[in-house]
């Protein structure tokens, strides 16, 4: 399983200008939402398209949304391009407005047909775990009788944070357009081009989402600098699957949660958690394993390092009012023997030591 970024949209506020040889042409149309639209090309081949001048007051009037053309998010100098672009014009990101995540396969590595899976799914016999939101896409075919055969199974509305897709990407590069760049991609990574090729896809907007360390309690942004990193790609889609593509096999009991999971991919351990950036996430249980390890980690090392261990505490501490386990957080902290006098001892202690400053 190899993650791919398929789709990138970047906000900035600054005007532009176009050092040689890049050039550009305005197109005589507009979006729901911007005046003016422009392509911006090297040499014959578009790289990106920008869009300007907002319709709505809501937003800012010298936002610019930049969209990074297809091809070019598969090539090897996609991030040299973007910074010399945003180096020539001085640009500061605003935000990531959009990043699509993907991989590729003929099979799930458990073997299951993605046909079969959606199948099963319809049929009740996997459930989706949590709120379930879908669409479907399909068509009948005879291949000795008529049956349905379903191309398509989406997650999630637009306005989601996350929305995921299931999807043959085979059949869509033949009814839609091929794209040479993606077969080339399926050659480099082994897939077999002469059975279809199936995409599991995730759309996001990162500027309404953020993920915190399960082994940290770290917060980290998914920011331009961020998704750079190969790697950090690679575990967000990772943890994309565990958080919003996951199946349990229907054994009729009432929660969800508690039937046995589908392994569709062999995976390392969930290590994120989503939070949205107004602070406020549904509780899940690995939301009380990071409380867990964070009040653990506090009572440890309160004895050897007071501010090291005090930024734990706070982590728990935000975290459980953030997923509204707060009973639970102090539930935990009863059970370890943390007081909340004692932290607040210790940080006034920090204060004095430190002159005030903590």
């Amino acid at each position: 399983m190899h993650a791919l970024i398929d789709w990138l949209s970047l906000s900035f506020n600054q005007e532009y200008h176009l050092p040689s040889p890049l050039t550009f042409k305005k197109l005589d149309i507009k979006t729901k939402h911007f005046e003016i639209i422009e392509e911006i090309y090297y040499f014959e081949n578009r790289i990106f398209t920008i869009m300007r001048e907002p319709l709505s007051k809501i937003f800012n009037k010298s936002l610019h949304i930049l969209k990074v053309d297809n091809w070019l998010l598969y090539h090897e100098d996609l991030f040299t391009i973007l910074e010399k672009f945003f180096i020539y014009n001085n640009i500061i990101l605003v935000n990531i407005s959009r990043l699509d995540i993907c991989s590729d396969f003929n099979r799930f590595q458990n073997n299951l047909h993605p046909n079969n899976f959606i199948n099963y799914y319809l049929k009740n016999r996997y459930l989706k775990n949590g709120i379930v939101h879908h669409k479907l896409e399909g068509s009948q075919r005879f291949k000795g009788n008529w049956h349905q055969v379903s191309e398509y199974l989406r997650f999630g509305k637009a306005s989601s944070e996350v929305s995921s897709y299931l999807y043959n990407k085979s059949l869509e590069m033949k009814q839609v357009k091929f794209k040479q760049y993606i077969f080339n991609s399926w050659l480099s990574n082994n897939i077999n081009t002469n059975e279809d090729v199936w995409r599991l896809e995730f759309s996001l907007h990162p500027y309404r989402l953020g993920v915190i360390d399960f082994i940290t309690g770290e917060r980290i942004s998914i920011n331009y600098d961020a998704i750079k990193n190969a790697h950090f790609i690679q575990r967000l889609y990772i943890n994309l699957i565990y958080k919003y593509f996951e199946f349990r096999r229907n054994t009729h009991i009432i929660n969800k949660s508690e039937m046995p999971r589908v392994d569709l991919f062999i995976m390392p351990q969930q290590s994120f958690i989503f939070d949205k950036t107004d602070g406020k996430h549904d509780s899940t249980r690995a939301d009380k394993i990071l409380i867990n390890k964070c009040l653990a980690t506090f009572a440890d090392l309160r004895v050897f390092s007071k501010f090291r261990s005090l930024k734990y505490y706070e982590t728990a501490e935000t975290h459980a009012f953030n997923s509204e386990l707060v009973k639970y957080f102090d539930k935990k902290s009863c059970a370890l023997g943390i007081s909340k006098n004692r932290v607040e001892a210790m940080k006034n202690e920090l204060l004095i030591n430190n002159n005030g400053a903590f």
